[in-house]
């Protein structure tokens, strides 16, 4: 029957001659559609037909070629099965022949798009399965040397792609990377080092972006990257390390989101800021992706000064995020209000998460005044609603929301106030001091006031709030101080019609409205559930001659100007 190796070396010579046939084919197949489209170009009217039978013939050669490089990848497997070469030797030899097929779709591209996608994608079905096999199945590659092998064949297709301006190319060398890549993670459990290959291809990506080259694609191994980040994240934060999984030390577990966050953020601010180039769609996502994800990764893994350590990142990170919007006011619009939400959302994450509760209060009240002036005196209304949304933040963190128990009910608590809560009305009186002070006057459009009436609803809320807890401190009958708080809020009412009129100031009027279904509200809460004939006569009085005489202030206020 003769030895193996002689059984072994006839399958490889009627493998070779296969290839050859092959070969010859599709040789002969070239000849016929280039002789097509010669008698094409002679024959004008006939042109349309041939013109369709040279494509078909085309799409024929291109997928000839393709199961040719295929078979060259068989060829290879044979050789290494048949122990004519060892099986790292093997591996290695394999990838070197896929990224010939690379290089040969780079070659091609100028001449012929279709026929580059289809050597690329050649190189993709030989690069793949054989990263699989030799880390999964022969385990002749370890799972840090089929990461690096990766990468390697990921950055070979963009440098390709890059000379030989073929984004096909890049795009099919990112897409059977990032597969490979989760495939491998999947079969291995061990996410650590394709996640730092997949992480090292998006920076080569990256560099290449902000360089105009192959912009579209970003998303395939951004995506890639995104669950690589999200995986070690999951897994590392868990009480236990789930079975069969890797163990990741904790510089890796805390470095690799913050590289994502890193690379993505600096690219956008690059083609952003340096470039001038218009923000998109896939910028913003990714980075609030990668920021998120570095956010999880400091709080999660991170624990204690960890903490502490990242929300005074974040906070440094928005301020200059602040910065920069200062610096991009001429840049397109959407540019200035992309960075400017992020600084935003920064800042106040990483206040709250790092700093004690009046310190915080004390710093959104000097963000929200400084804002407000800044939005007043340049007329941008993207500052003033900053403002409004920091006092939010400040009134907030101070607890003037918990006023609302004061206003109704007896809980004495907002009584005395706090410091937090001092800082933060008296924040708000200054800003909204600020915002009378530099008002034009007769503004065109009634987005400006939106601000101001958040200002003004803030700190009728909180002065109504701390009379209420004044009031609720006393060992007054309850019943009778229920019917004072309902005096409390016509007395506002009040002031808010006859100032709102008589000043020409129209957000102290929009507040008039929710003010009073406030205190229909309480009526309905306490007073007619609680309060003896006489205190709800009182409380009645108090509701229904405010209702009344609103309509009178207002006109008798229109009249005097």
């Amino acid at each position: 029957m003769g030895s193996p190796v002689e059984a072994r070396t006839g399958q490889l010579a009627e493998l070779i001659q296969a290839v050859e046939d092959l070969q010859r084919r599709v040789a002969a197949l070239e000849q016929r559609s280039a002789a097509g489209s010669l008698s094409g170009a002679q024959e004008g009217g006939f042109a349309a037909p041939e013109v369709a039978a040279v494509d078909s013939a085309n799409i024929l050669a291109a997928l000839g070629r393709l199961l040719l490089g295929i078979a060259g990848a068989y060829l290879l497997r044979a050789i290494t099965e048949a122990t004519l070469l060892p099986q790292l030797a093997g591996a290695i030899l394999g990838l070197v022949y896929a990224v010939v097929w690379l290089v040969s779709a780079g070659r091609v591209a100028s001449r012929n798009r279709m026929s580059a996608g289809f050597q690329a994608f050649t190189a993709a079905l030989v690069a793949g399965p054989l990263l699989w096999e030799a880390t999964v199945r022969f385990h002749s590659l370890a799972p840090i040397g089929a990461a690096v092998a990766l990468a390697l064949f990921i950055i070979c297709g963009q440098l390709v792609a890059w000379r030989a301006k073929a984004d096909v190319v890049a795009g099919v060398a990112a897409l059977a990377g990032s597969v490979t890549a989760i495939a491998l993670i999947v079969a291995t459990l061990n996410p650590a080092p394709f996640a730092i290959a997949i992480l090292t291809a998006a920076a080569v990506i990256e560099f290449g972006a902000v360089r105009g080259r192959a912009v579209g694609l970003r998303w395939m191994i951004a995506a890639a990257s995104d669950f690589c980040a999200f995986l070690i994240l999951y897994v590392a934060t868990r009480p236990q390390l789930p079975d069969g999984y890797a163990h990741m030390s904790l510089p890796v577990v805390i470095s690799i989101p913050i590289a994502l966050a890193g690379i993505y953020v600096a690219s956008t601010v690059t083609r952003t800021l340096v470039r001038g180039a218009r923000i998109t769609g896939f910028e913003i996502a990714q980075a609030a992706i990668s920021v998120a994800l570095a956010l999880g990764c400091g709080l999660g893994a991170a624990h204690g000064a960890g903490t502490v350590l990242t929300g005074a990142i974040c906070l440094f990170t928005g301020l200059a995020a602040y910065a920069a919007v200062l610096l991009i006011k001429s840049s397109p619009r959407r540019n200035f209000h992309v960075y400017a939400t992020f600084a935003l959302l920064l800042v106040t994450v990483g206040s709250s998460i790092s700093l004690p509760s009046l310190i915080e209060t004390v710093l959104w009240s000097a963000f929200a005044v400084a804002a407000t002036a800044f939005g007043e005196s340049t007329r941008a209304n993207t500052f003033r609603m900053h403002g409004a949304f920091f006092l939010c933040a400040a009134a907030w963190a101070a607890g003037v929301h918990t006023i609302s128990r004061a206003m109704i009910g007896s809980d004495g608590s907002a009584w005395p106030p706090s410091a937090a809560a001092l800082v933060a009305l008296t924040a708000t009186v200054i800003a909204y001091v600020l915002v009378l002070r530099l008002r034009t006057n007769g503004l065109p459009l009634w987005t400006p006031r939106v601000s101001a009436a958040i200002l003004v609803a803030i700190l009728c809320w909180g002065l109504a709030g701390i009379a209420a807890g004044a009031l609720n401190s006393t060992r007054w009958d309850a019943q009778l101080v229920s019917t004072l708080r309902m005096g409390v809020i016509a007395a506002v009412a009040i002031a808010l019609a006859w100032f709102g009129r008589r000043r020409n100031v129209n957000e102290l009027i929009w507040i008039l409205s929710p003010w009073m279904i406030f205190g229909a509200l309480k009526l309905a809460a306490e007073d007619f559930r609680q309060s003896r004939p006489a205190t709800l006569f009182l409380s009645l009085l108090l509701y229904g001659g405010t209702l009344i005489a609103l309509p009178r202030l207002l006109r008798r206020s229109t009249s005097l100007r």
